[in-house]
């Protein structure tokens, strides 16, 4: 998670994800590959809240504005507010 006004470097977000990854496989070792049915629900929400967000045409960071702005969405402008 980070602030909105956070800004990071490209290095600095390499460097996320090369940790998350690690994590993961971490995680995956422990576990012995079979993981809890937290984790694969939280992946089925994450990738419902994916497919959703492809079918509207927008990105994950557009979501967070949705409330206040008014956003265009395939070939149509939605206000919101």
């Amino acid at each position: 998670y980070r602030e909105d006004t956070e800004t990071e470097t490209a290095e600095q977000r390499q460097d996320m994800g090369r940790r998350f990854a690690e994590g993961y496989k971490r995680m995956l070792l422990k576990v012995k590959g079979d993981l809890p049915e937290e984790w694969l629900s939280l992946q089925s929400r994450i990738l419902s809240y994916q497919k959703e967000l492809n079918q509207l045409g927008i990105k994950d960071y557009q979501v967070v504005g949705l409330d206040h702005e008014e956003v265009e969405i395939g070939s149509e402008t939605q206000g919101h507010g």
